[in-house]
């Protein structure tokens, strides 16, 4: 189904507070009143990503898909043998909790009476034998799943659907990998409706060429040459076939793929139609500035804040950029929106975040964060 075209009234953000204790690198962090755009930066390896990561598990309510996903692109894997001696690698949940020692975490919104809560605990399979199970107590529901086994057993201990925890719509844009096909997806939700022209729009401002029209193909598995075997084609990057994004460029005798127009173009399409396809949800970001032009930012920030507002959707994003963080600002100032700004910083052991919002985004500026 395709988004609405016509703009939404501008809401509370869905998710206005939020609080970590004992996840990954934080031992407790709180970031009060989140903005309808939310910027986190600090210094390399100080928890940016941790945050974001906490926000999508808690916005998928603790989904093991999600929490799976997250894990494996964090490489956080481990060996496992099976009962006919195969070794296969697995996720390590043991690294959701904060120190060696910890066997839990919770994840919600500050005052929150009952947050999100994972931990390792232990139960019983079938035969009577002793299992290691990840728990995910989610308000009045409980589930459990065997992590020490490529199964992957669940069970649902509670379930009360009159009052079970609704799942946020919650898309995520990764730092350094552009889906096309993820990509194609979301301008499927929006072809031939007014929402289309968002996308042609943005790529028009920032790339600086007139973009006439956009369109999604497949491409069909390439042709096998008789000097190149099968196994050097398990080598190609992409799996076939595969559909990605055209565009027709005003002086261009044939659409081209987008991706021929940069990092930059892939970027500003997957997020113009993400935030396209998340109305009245969440979007979350990692390392938004990558393939942005440091003198397009402010025109960047403008079209997703401009977007935001249409379709309601919360932005949360990081960023270890200065040119991203003056491009954030400036536009935030022009479009009065309302935007937050956290820098992580570490105290000791200790990780805390200062919050600057409304006039004082302009003194981060001034201040000259440390974002390295």
């Amino acid at each position: 189904m395709a988004i609405r075209s016509q703009p939404i009234q501008f809401m509370t953000p869905v998710l206005e507070s939020l609080q970590i204790l004992t996840f990954r690198a934080f031992e407790s962090l709180s970031l009060p009143q989140l903005g309808r755009i939310t910027l986190i930066t600090g210094k390399n390896s100080i928890g940016k990503t941790t945050i974001l990561d906490a926000v999508r598990i808690y916005a998928n309510r603790g989904s093991i898909s999600v929490i799976n996903s997250i894990l494996s692109d964090r490489n956080e894997l481990i060996n496992v043998s099976s009962e006919d001696g195969d070794v296969s690698k697995i996720v390590n949940y043991e690294s959701l909790f904060h120190g060696r020692h910890t066997t839990d975490c919770s994840i919600g919104q500050m005052g929150e009476k009952s947050p999100l809560k994972v931990s390792i605990a232990e139960g019983e399979d079938d035969d009577g034998d002793i299992e290691r199970l990840l728990r995910i107590e989610d308000s009045n529901r409980v589930r459990e799943y065997a992590i020490d086994t490529i199964s992957k057993r669940e069970r649902t201990l509670r379930k009360d659907a009159r009052n079970a925890s609704k799942v946020i719509n919650c898309e995520f844009l990764h730092p350094w990998k552009s889906d096309q096909d993820k990509i194609a997806a979301y301008w499927d939700e929006v072809a031939l409706t007014e929402d289309s022209r968002i996308l042609i729009k943005a790529l028009s401002l920032l790339s600086g060429d007139n973009v006439l029209g956009v369109a999604a193909v497949t491409i069909p598995f390439p042709r096998i040459f008789p000097r190149i075997s099968f196994a050097r084609v398990d080598r190609f990057r992409y799996s076939y076939p595969r559909r990605i994004l055209k565009v027709k460029i005003e002086g261009e005798s044939s659409p081209i793929p987008l991706e021929r127009l940069g990092d930059g173009a892939s970027r500003v399409a997957g997020v113009a139609l993400a935030l396209a396809n998340t109305a009245r949800g969440l979007l979350v970001i990692d390392e938004v500035e990558n393939g942005i032009h440091y003198s397009v930012q402010e025109e960047f920030w403008k079209i997703v804040g401009q977007l935001a507002k249409e379709k309601n959707v919360q932005v949360i994003a990081s960023t270890h950029s200065w040119s991203c963080i003056e491009g954030f600002v400036a536009a935030s100032k022009r479009l009065d929106l309302n935007s937050v700004l956290f820098n992580l910083i570490r105290d000791g052991n200790a990780i805390h975040a200062v919050r600057y919002g409304g006039d004082e985004l302009e003194v981060a500026v001034d201040d000259g964060l440390e974002v390295r």
